[in-house]
């Protein structure tokens, strides 16, 4: 493996990092997440193993396989992170990132996230992918040769399967309830539907959302894509909520300093005590355009899980889904098998 490639950083979070619980926001951490990516990536597309010596190029965030939430961090902890590339395919490296909180002090460590990240690389100048092969990862010890396989194996299968994701929806048909969907307990909160809770944000790129060439980074982006998933989920649940997990975030294009993000959420599947928020990233062009119309172009998409909190900052039972059209029925079911792999998974462990 590349030596140089890894990175370790280290900061206190303070107050500025809070949720409205008074734990460190999830946003926070995937920002802290995503830049770490970012270095390894372009670290790694830089390295001595470049195919075009003279050429400089960036990493830029594809897709998150795994975002996984284990623990909460608090206000004060150290926020330690850990990242390394351990799989590269053609045109992409995989970028593993941990995220440790140190208790200063107790001393005591824990690990709160884990995330595989996937970067293409992009040339500085022209902002446009690099064609050929990129750097390939050398593995010289037992431990990497494995996870080179598991992302080997991740990548195989996405390629095989269609996204986990519908196309954007048209706008909705309303037709008669098809009423709420089954939960696993008969004491949980009345059920809610889909219009009850949608959320939108819109907001303007500012140079300091900026990588170079006035690119958003993609941490950015997963921030305001978890405030807006966050604030769904707390309509829907009518408590405070934290984010479990984020699965098939994919970035289709790049967002640009000056353009106009807007970005939608709404609830598409419920478990007992869980639930999943897809969300959707939009980039308006205010600048720059020929015609008097700007028009909206998909830049990002992704389903966030979160579990609603009691008093005691407890999991407890979620209100169930009132689907009211095809579509909706649709999103449930596939957001049923998601829900069904994340425990398989689970057990397998």
């Amino acid at each position: 493996m590349l030596e140089n490639c890894g990175l370790s950083t280290a900061s206190v979070v303070l107050p500025d990092d809070a949720n409205p619980a008074g734990n460190v926001h999830g946003g926070t951490i995937l920002k802290m997440i995503e830049q770490a990516g970012h270095v390894v990536a372009t670290r790694f597309f830089n390295g001595p193993q470049r195919c075009e010596p003279h050429r400089h190029v960036f990493g830029s965030l594809a897709q998150i396989y795994q975002m996984d939430f284990q623990a909460p961090m608090f206000i004060g902890n150290l926020a330690k992170v850990f990242a390394k590339p351990t799989f590269t395919s053609d045109r992409t490296v995989e970028v593993s990132v941990e995220v440790w909180a140190e208790n200063l002090c107790t001393l005591d460590e824990r690990k709160t996230n884990s995330a595989i990240l996937s970067y293409v690389a992009m040339d500085m100048e022209t902002c446009q992918a690099i064609k050929g092969t990129i750097p390939q990862l050398k593995c010289n010890t037992e431990e990497e040769k494995q996870l080179f396989q598991e992302g080997l194996g991740r990548y195989t299968q996405r390629k095989s399967d269609s996204s986990a994701i519908s196309p954007c929806s048209s706008p909705m048909t309303p037709k008669a309830s098809l009423g709420p969907r089954p939960v696993a307990h008969p004491n949980a909160p009345h059920g809610k539907t889909v219009q009850q809770s949608i959320v939108s944000l819109v907001q303007v790129m500012l140079p300091g959302d900026c990588w170079a060439r006035n690119i958003v980074a993609g941490g950015v982006i997963m921030k305001l894509m978890d405030n807006a998933a966050g604030v769904c989920a707390a309509k829907f649940c009518g408590s405070n909520v934290v984010t479990a997990c984020i699965d098939s975030l994919s970035f289709s294009a790049m967002v640009h300093c000056g353009d106009v993000v807007h970005i939608s959420a709404k609830p598409v599947f419920t478990s007992a005590k869980s639930m999943d928020i897809e969300v959707r990233v939009q980039a308006e062009r205010l600048f720059g355009v020929a015609s008097m119309e700007t028009q909206r172009m998909p830049t990002t998409s992704g389903i966030f899980t979160f579990v609603s909190l009691d008093a005691d900052h407890k999991p407890q039972l979620i209100p169930p889904l009132i689907v009211e059209s095809e579509e909706e029925e649709s999103l449930f079911e596939i957001g049923q098998k998601r829900y069904e792999a994340r425990k398989n998974a689970r057990t397998k462990k």
